[in-house]
Parts: C-alpha cells; structure tokens; sequence
C-alpha cells in the first residue's frame, strides 16, 4: 500500500514537471540581445514578447513601502 502512495506522488510530480516545463527553459540561452529599451537598441521586452501579458497600467494593484524613522543618538 505504501509503494502504491510512492507511485502516485511521483505521478504527480512529474505530471506538474510536465505542465511547467517550458517556463524551467525558457531562454536557456538568455534574452534576446539588445530588448531594455535605451537609446540605439532594438526594442523592448515587449516587443520580444517577453514580458507581453498584460498592458502598461492595466492592474488596479498599490506599491507602498513603509519605512520605519531613523533614529540618531
């Protein structure tokens, strides 16, 4: 009974390896060269179609960083 438990969580496990396999090598050679966007380069990463999922300020989401005071003695 308990090597059937083994079988399946390796079932599982390599069901999920599956799944996400293309994200593990995704640009296992690096990014395209040349995508940051400074002056004299090609692109973005968006036009590369890296980072394409969603467009510029399109989420409702907050960033805030709360720091606590610096004190001196």
């Amino acid at each position: 009974m308990k090597s059937i438990k083994w079988f399946f969580a390796y079932l599982v496990l390599i069901a999920i390896s599956c799944v996400y396999i293309d994200t593990l090598f995704g640009w296992s050679g690096g990014p395209p060269a040349y995508r940051t966007g400074a002056p004299k380069d090609i692109g973005t990463c968006n036009d590369a179609g890296c980072h394409n999922s969603f467009e510029l300020n399109s989420g409702n989401a907050i960033f805030h960083l709360k720091m606590k005071p610096v004190v001196r003695i």
